[in-house]
């Protein structure tokens, strides 16, 4: 249950739910989590719930990995383009 949980305080059914006063909520207390609404279903169905979430979580790492590495490879294209165009190179 404790992933459950995790997925459970972090979407936005929880966190439309918490109304921190003033800028910025610095405590969570167990008082507050007991007036929360959060939705029990079987612990089949939460099991189900957290392995798709991890499936999607590893494959958005994966995603961003992989778009960090584009943009690092388009910035080294761009600065050894640049440096063509200094020397003349450029046709």
């Amino acid at each position: 249950m404790t992933s459950y949980l995790r997925y459970v305080l972090i979407s936005s059914l929880i966190q439309n739910q918490i109304k921190p006063k003033g800028t910025a909520l610095k405590h969570l207390y167990l008082k507050d989590l007991r007036k929360f609404i959060i939705p029990i279903p079987s612990i089949e169905i939460q099991n189900n719930i957290v392995n798709k979430l991890d499936k999607l979580t590893k494959e958005t790492e994966k995603l961003q990995t992989h778009y960090q590495q584009n943009l690092n490879n388009l910035e080294e294209l761009k600065k050894s383009i640049l440096e063509k165009a200094f020397r003349g190179e450029l046709g």
